[in-house]
């Protein structure tokens, strides 16, 4: 069986140029993109992204996953900011040739039932105007997927 590695290389360094030398130090060719160039992934700006995308195609390094920190709110929080930060990944998904997003449960501190928070979440996850299909995982420096 073969695996295939993925890591979050903001935890060995916060620049790119230095979680790439992390990451090939490793022998590990996916990263997990949270944190870089003190940018959370959901801020990263799209010209930076670009600038990222070609150091990750010269170093042969693929984006496994986005990091996001969406759903780290309570259930019953408006749930906009949450839809902003998952068009900026529909934009950055493109670039950096990635189309998983990590995200997490929401809180539940207004304690729902759970029935009530069963239903919840599942109006919460169902975006469907963003779902845009799948890419492969890989990039190439004309930023062609």
């Amino acid at each position: 069986m073969t695996w295939t590695l993925s890591a979050f290389a903001d935890e060995a360094a916060e620049s790119c140029d230095d979680q790439l030398v992390a990451l090939q130090q490793a022998h590990i060719h996916r990263a997990d993109i949270r944190m870089i160039d003190g940018f959370n992934i959901v801020e990263l700006p799209l010209d930076h992204a670009v600038t990222i995308a070609k150091k990750l195609d010269d170093a042969n390094i693929t984006v496994g996953m986005f990091g996001s920190p969406i759903g780290k709110t309570d259930i019953t929080d408006d749930l906009q900011q949450d839809l902003v930060r998952l068009e900026h990944l529909g934009k950055l998904s493109s670039i950096l040739c990635c189309n998983t997003v990590r995200l997490f449960s929401y809180f539940n501190e207004q304690s729902l039932a759970s029935t009530q928070r069963e239903q919840q979440s599942i109006k919460l996850m169902v975006v469907p105007h963003l779902i845009t299909g799948t890419r492969r995982h890989s990039q190439s420096a004309s930023g062609e997927c």
